[in-house]
């Protein structure tokens, strides 16, 4: 219930002028709620999201439009969509794709703001259901564990902040009864003389600016703490709401805003890069980012290793991060050589570079590369060879005459393929030699009998 929003000058006066929102009076509770808070704060959480309802809209927001976060400058991150055209220049061909992506909302501005934290959309959304799937299972299966392990994660991170918040506190509100004692002393002293007005009145403007911004901090110290005071019960508020959605395996606008407070997403390792890692935090309502742990997951038989990843998708991995790696320090070390080139071409432009040391670049590197196949090969021969003998152990004899088809019809498809590639090279070089052989001919015809006779 809200009182005094509104009054009159004098009673002469008919006419209502609105009185500003912090002089309302505001009594909580004094009527029986139609829904409860948790649902009221959800919907009016949906409703505030911007919604395109023009003729040539592209269709409801993204699930996740809202609670992305730049964790650089704390901004929104805007949502991109809509079709993306490219055109081949060799065939003419156009290929459209349909844009899913965020990026941070201030890097519009350029990158003296922040930079894009550019991110997929689909990829947020499988992050986010996943971690809901696995932390709601979780909670479901071992309500004890979850509610003990939230209690101790929170009651370890909000000791720090109590003490030093309860600290902040007293010393405000002890500023604050002081200002209150200065206030009344420049007045006395004003009264009898002792300053005069304009000294007054700047040190009174001083004062009060002051006790407004300590009441302003003192009010959100408060609710700080009353709302730590609050937490003992967070377990069992997200353990309602894993009873509300159970065996989810979509995302929508309302069971997002229930589980998930914000999602913070940081710069990604290599901005220009197609493959990179990046980081994202999800902090659900309640729990803030708590994840049970795989060995947990294990324990209560929501994880096996079946789900662990491919070795061939792990190994491709790691070779992409080690690249991305050498890039990275690459890149240092070029822009520590004041962006000049690194090795035998340092500090010299394209134009100055030799082709005896062009070429000598590309000798030393072919070497290189050679040498790096040579030791692969022998590190994994053995292991290659194995394998092999592995897998013709475990084959049938038909199989084994199928596999041996088709490395023969592969070989002689490579074959035909090495002829196709290199026949004009080989006619190239055929007219030569043909060529030279006939003005090795008309050469010995032109000369006389003597001269043939001692040619031969």
């Amino acid at each position: 219930m809200v009182n005094l929003k509104t009054q009159k000058q004098s009673f002469k006066d008919k006419r209502s002028k609105q009185v500003p929102r912090e002089e309302w009076l505001v009594f909580q509770g004094k009527h029986e709620a139609i829904v409860d808070e948790t649902t009221w704060q959800a919907a009016n959480d949906i409703r505030q999201k911007k919604r395109r309802n023009k003729p040539d809209s592209l269709g409801e927001p993204h699930p996740l439009t809202g609670l992305l976060i730049c964790e650089t400058c704390k901004s929104k991150m805007h949502h991109n969509r809509g079709t993306g055209k490219r055109t081949n220049k060799d065939t003419g061909e156009v290929t459209t794709w349909q844009k899913n992506y965020y990026t941070c909302k201030r890097s519009k501005h350029g990158a003296e703001y922040c930079t894009g934290h550019r991110i997929n959309g689909g990829v947020v959304e499988e992050l986010v259901l996943d971690v809901l799937q696995r932390v709601s299972q979780y909670a479901a299966a071992n309500e004890k564990d979850f509610t003990r392990q939230i209690n101790e994660m929170y009651s370890t991170q909000q000791a720090d902040n109590v003490k030093a918040g309860r600290k902040k506190l007293k010393s405000d509100q002890s500023r604050h009864a002081e200002l209150d004692k200065l206030i009344q002393r420049i007045y006395e002293d004003n009264y009898s003389g002792k300053i005069n007005d304009k000294r007054f009145e700047v040190l009174s403007n001083q004062y009060e600016q002051e006790q407004a911004e300590l009441e302003q901090a003192i009010a959100q110290l408060t609710a700080d703490l009353d709302s730590y005071d609050d937490s003992t019960d967070r377990a069992a508020k997200f353990l309602e709401l894993t009873k509300r959605y159970k065996e989810f395996t979509e995302l929508t606008p309302t069971m997002l805003h229930e589980f998930v407070d914000r999602i913070e997403v940081h710069e990604r390792a290599d901005r220009r890069a197609v493959v990179t890692t990046q980081k994202v935090d999800v902090y659900l309502n309640f729990i803030g980012t708590y994840q049970p742990t795989i060995e947990q997951l294990e324990q209560a038989g929501l994880y096996t290793a079946d789900q662990e990843q491919d070795p061939v998708a792990e190994a491709a991995h790691e070779k992409r991060m080690a690249k991305l790696l050498y890039q990275r320090e690459y890149k240092k070390r070029r822009d520590a050589n004041g962006g000049q080139p690194l090795g035998h071409f340092a500090g010299k432009r394209p134009d100055e570079r030799t082709p005896e040391e062009i070429a000598s670049v590309e000798a030393e590197r072919k070497a290189r590369l050679k040498e790096y196949h040579a030791k692969w090969y022998q590190d994994n021969k053995a292991r290659m060879k194995a394998e092999q003998a592995e897998k013709r152990a475990a084959m049938t004899p038909e199989e084994r005459a199928e596999a041996s088809a088709k490395r023969t019809a592969s070989r002689r498809e490579y074959e035909q393929g090495y002829r196709e590639r290199n026949r004009e090279k080989h006619n190239t070089y055929m007219r030569e030699r043909r060529k030279n052989q006939r003005e090795q001919q008309t050469a010995i015809l032109s000369k006389t009998p003597t001269a043939i006779a001692t040619a031969i």
